[in-house]
């Protein structure tokens, strides 16, 4: 009796397991496709993760049950080895500070400061967010600072942390329903020259610098890709559900409300990723030598289309000089490594860290230390 109860408990699992499987390749190769026109593949990209985690339960249901079935659950995670390294890189010492400058390294920050307005969790003031911000630099002061979401509103922000570097560059934007937002540089190397990339957004943008680095032109592109909106009130339902104190109809209605909104920026970001890749194409050819990095909030993790498309002929910083997940959002209810640092081959990336040491942001900084090759 309990033989059969085993197999039949077994065939059941290796059933599960087969859709598990199947899901989990779909999602890690989702990237592959545009969420163009209906969004679903991004859905996908993000269960990456839970995938991988009940893959895992699968492989210690065999072991303990029908060893022998144990290759089944190993054979799919070797199938999505390539996402799975993207997703969470294992390089041991990738994670280190960034290192003393020499002259032919260069180190890059990039960090989405929320307006300087913090996750009002310790620090509810913007002054208060600015010197966190300020003191954190001055331990950690790269060569390159690339900000999202440093709006104008407070100019003081702006004159504080140019103080710490060189040269400094805002570009302030204006959507529509009155969203106003702003990325910038700031920069020990001279700013030879600006470029904004035109797409289509609600209040987002991205802006190119051409930078006079010793005897190269650094091409510096910081990217603040459309925003998720999900407003306070979306955030505390998805809590909420996460912490089961939703009842099943409401949460099965706000789960279809956050799905579509999530569906509906990811085809907004879909065109912006494939205009900055169409920019960035275009100066690499023109200038092969020129050393390129791609930057910012890209508001998709790791597996998604945005990702992808931006990173076409680059190297993920994270990817090669990452260790771990490196989620970059605060809140532990979104655990995802939505900001990134991307270069060409004439960058070599000696370490790349997600600096989970400062609470000033809803974001945490992305940090990347690059040799330049000859």
């Amino acid at each position: 009796m309990l033989k059969r109860a085993t197999k039949f408990a077994v065939n059941t699992m290796t059933a599960v397991w087969a859709v598990v499987a199947a899901m989990m390749l779909l999602a890690g190769y989702s990237d592959r496709m545009s969420p163009e026109p209906f969004g679903w593949t991004t859905i996908l990209g993000l269960g990456f993760p839970l995938l991988l985690l009940a893959n895992l339960l699968m492989l210690f249901f065999f072991l303990t049950f029908r060893w022998r079935r144990a290759w089944l659950p190993v054979a799919a995670y070797l199938l999505v080895f390539p996402s799975i390294r993207l997703y969470m890189p294992l390089n041991f010492g990738g994670g280190s500070n960034l290192p003393a400058h020499s002259g032919n390294t260069i180190s890059v920050m990039s960090y989405n400061v929320q307006g300087f307005n913090g996750p009002g969790i310790k620090h509810d003031h913007k002054s208060e967010n600015l010197e966190l911000i300020i003191e954190h630099l001055k331990q950690h002061t790269p060569d390159i600072l690339c900000l999202q979401e440093c709006t104008g509103s407070w100019r003081g922000s702006i004159t504080r942390l140019d103080s710490l570097f060189a040269h400094h560059d805002t570009i302030g934007f204006h959507g529509n329903k009155n969203i106003s937002n702003a990325i910038g540089i700031f920069s020990q190397h001279p700013i030879l020259k600006h470029e904004r990339i035109t797409y289509a957004t609600k209040g987002n943008g991205t802006v190119a610098w051409q930078l006079k680095c010793g005897e190269d032109t650094l091409l510096v592109v910081n990217n603040h890709l459309e925003t998720n909106h999900l407003n306070n009130s979306v955030r505390q339902q998805y809590r909420n559900i996460l912490h089961g104190e939703e009842t099943a109809d409401s949460v099965r209605s706000q789960t279809r409300n956050i799905m579509g909104i999530l569906m509906e920026q990811a085809i907004l970001r879909a065109p912006q990723a494939r205009a900055v890749a169409q920019y960035t194409d275009s100066i690499r050819r023109l200038h092969p030598h020129w050393p390129v990095i791609v930057c910012g909030d890209f508001n998709e993790p790791p597996i998604s289309y945005a990702h992808r498309t931006l990173a076409r002929g680059l190297t993920d910083c994270y990817e090669k000089a990452g260790c771990g997940p490196g989620w970059s959002m605060q809140a532990k209810a979104f655990p995802f490594r939505i900001d990134n640092i991307l270069c060409n081959d004439r960058l070599k990336p000696l370490s790349c860290r997600v600096d989970r040491s400062i609470n000033a942001s809803d974001h945490y900084p992305i940090e990347a230390t690059l040799e330049i090759t000859r």
